[in-house]
């Protein structure tokens, strides 16, 4: 496993790369407050897919409220291939969600 590493292989950072011995299995992406996938971020999952031989891509966009976000429509290509998720972080009030971006900050160097 590795995250966060440029790969060589497929030309862009990819978040995080599961291994299964010595093939590569499945390719994350996340993001923060994201209300769509980008181009960008599917160009680095085909990559990844076409590259290292991934078999399944996931995107999954992590939300401090938990609110609905918009999936857009799947490519043929993409139907059994790329899955996305939303995470939500269920903080309730305008204050909870404050003190979280806070302490993100605080933690961040």
């Amino acid at each position: 496993m590795f995250a966060r590493k440029f790969s060589p292989q497929t030309g862009f950072y990819t978040d995080l790369v599961i291994f299964q011995g010595r093939k590569a299995r499945i390719a994350i992406e996340i993001k923060w407050r994201k209300k769509e996938i980008t181009e960008k971020d599917r160009r680095a999952l085909a990559s990844a897919r076409k590259n290292l031989g991934v078999k399944k891509t996931y995107f999954y966009c992590v939300i401090p409220d938990g609110s609905y976000r918009k999936v857009p429509q799947k490519r043929k290509a993409e139907k059994f291939r790329l899955f996305e998720r939303v995470v939500g972080l269920d903080y309730e009030t305008k204050q909870q969600i404050e003190a979280f971006e806070q302490r993100r900050q605080d933690s961040r160097v």
